[in-house]
Parts: C-alpha cells; structure tokens; sequence
C-alpha cells in the first residue's frame, strides 16, 4: 500500500486527474483502515510531517514564538503544505481539529493547509531538539491521540522525529499518515509522500 500511495502523492501536483485519483485511493484506503478496527470507535488522527525546511535541529539559541530563530519553511515547504491541505480537502476528509508544535515550521505548514485554527500544543515538539523531555513529550502525545473522540478527524502537524518513535515509519517531509490505536498501540498507514 505504501508504493500505491506515494506514487499516487507525486501525480497529484500532475493536476485534477491525479488529485482525483488521489481521492479515491485514500477514501478506499481510509475505510479499509477504520473497518480493520472492529470496534470502530476511534475516529480518524491524521499525522502530518511539516513542509520542507533546510538544515537540521534548530539554531543555537532558538526562542519559541520566535521564527527568526527557528528553522523555517523553504518555498518548497511552503508548496508542500498547500498540496497537502488540497490533498485531503480533496478527499473529503472531514478534519475538525487542527494541532501542531510549537515550533515554527509545523505551524507555518498547518497555517498554509487552511484546514482550520490552529491549537500549538508543546505535547508535539520535536523530540530531536527536546531529548531531555523525550518521554514526557511522546507519553503527552499518545494520550492526546489515545483521548480523541471526535467528531471528524484530528489533525497534528509534528516532526519526523515524532512520527518515528510513535509510528516506527521514517517519513519525507510533507508526509501524511492516517493513525488509529488498535490492541492499545498506534498503527499507522502512509497515505502520501512528497518524495
């Protein structure tokens, strides 16, 4: 399923037929995903790596709230998040929280998605830039994706440093994953890839 999607993520900067074909695949994927779940109570979290951004780890010396300290998105990031956010307007995912770190770049991503406000939330700092608080950061963060209820799909714009430890999955930046607990762990499946 991983190679379907991310050939399918590359079409869809082909235009309507990809984002189109985008469509299908995912609603199709998405549902397959959920009824795998027999209990299907939990609704949809969709984990979103943010946009480009050059280099690695921030700045010494970086202040939160402050992105001219930061890392911040490249114009191909920038890119990126918009296609995202078309990606899966496209696919008619009915998203109704949107959530991202506090970090610049995850804010600014979520920000060019236009999928709605967008709630900053330290739980998805990247854990890459915050070892000492590794653990307290993944325990927060799989609590918040354990508790989500709905309705509609929650949203959570992180790092790829996240997405790993909670998912197993090294992801490109812009990358979409659908999650869901199955068995009390975090499953997740690669929907689109901006390789």
């Amino acid at each position: 399923m991983m190679n379907i999607t991310g050939r399918i993520g590359r079409l869809t900067t082909q235009g309507v037929i990809g984002a189109a074909a985008f469509a299908v695949v995912v609603c199709a994927c998405f549902y397959t995903f959920l009824s795998a779940d027999a209990s299907g109570r939990r609704p949809l979290v969709i984990l979103v790596r943010h946009g480009d951004a050059p280099g690695s780890g921030e700045p010494e010396g970086f202040t939160l709230g402050k992105c001219s300290t930061q890392r911040n998105l490249s114009d191909k990031g920038r890119k990126q998040a918009g296609e995202v956010g078309d990606r899966l307007r496209a696919a008619g995912l009915d998203v109704t929280k949107v959530m991202a770190s506090e970090l610049c770049r995850t804010q600014q991503t979520a920000a060019l998605m236009r999928l709605g406000p967008v709630e900053s939330s330290a739980a998805f700092d990247d854990l890459a830039d915050f070892k000492q608080r590794a653990d307290e950061l993944l325990s927060s963060e799989r609590s918040i994706i354990a508790a989500w209820r709905g309705p509609g799909a929650l949203l959570i714009v992180t790092h790829g440093s996240n997405i790993k430890a909670l998912t197993g999955l090294h992801v490109q930046p812009g990358a979409v994953l659908m999650a869901k607990f199955s068995d009390e762990q975090l499953v997740a499946k690669l929907f689109s890839s901006n390789e």
